[in-house]
């Protein structure tokens, strides 16, 4: 399936075209030119540098960020897709300007250890899988708490002991998830 991008410009969708800093998506050099003021020549200059605005053939998929900062909350676990818009997120919330994963990293680095504080970023790039692992990781959590809930209101014997090997069973299955993919854990365990 083609992946399909709007034009920031003219509005249309396209399925090839440039992209600025892999983001803006521009259809054409007259959409680009128009982008970068009228400024024909600097659209020349980003072609032929090639690192900036690139020309795709076909879009490629978008990257994608699970953004943590400091495991304590779940609103504070986000998805971006794009570096900008993420950078801008966790400004926000740590209070002070974070452009690059540099600025991450040193952030990290400064705070207290005792409060746990941190910023965690994991990639992933495709977000299709992403989201049926997800899937899969919260059903085993809402298995493990049905188990384990059924077992609670029966008195001992042969059925609690089973519900509740069941909900050990899927306790283990979504620290396997946990462990095999961690970008899908969001404070739930």
């Amino acid at each position: 399936m083609a992946i399909t991008r709007k034009c920031a410009i003219c509005g249309k969708h396209v399925t090839s075209g440039y992209l600025f800093d892999g983001t803006t998506c521009l259809c054409s050099e007259d959409c680009a030119t128009t982008f970068f003021d009228n400024d024909k020549e600097c659209v020349e200059i980003l072609v032929d540098d090639g690192d900036r605005l690139e020309w795709h053939d076909k879009f490629p998929q978008r990257e994608h960020f699970r953004v943590n900062i400091g495991h304590y909350s779940p609103d504070c676990f986000h998805h971006f897709d794009n570096e900008q818009k993420m950078f801008s997120w966790i400004s926000e919330k740590v209070g002070e300007e974070i452009h690059s994963f540099d600025d991450c990293e040193e952030w990290t680095r400064r705070q207290d250890d005792e409060h746990g504080s941190y910023i965690e970023i994991l990639y992933f790039n495709d977000i299709k899988e992403f989201y049926k692992i997800r899937r899969e990781y919260i059903q085993c959590l809402r298995d493990t708490q049905d188990y384990f809930d059924k077992a609670l209101v029966l008195p001992p014997g042969i059925k609690r002991d089973y519900l509740m090997r069941l909900a050990g069973k899927r306790y283990e299955d979504a620290n396997w998830y946990w462990d095999m993919y961690p970008e899908v854990w969001q404070g739930e365990i």
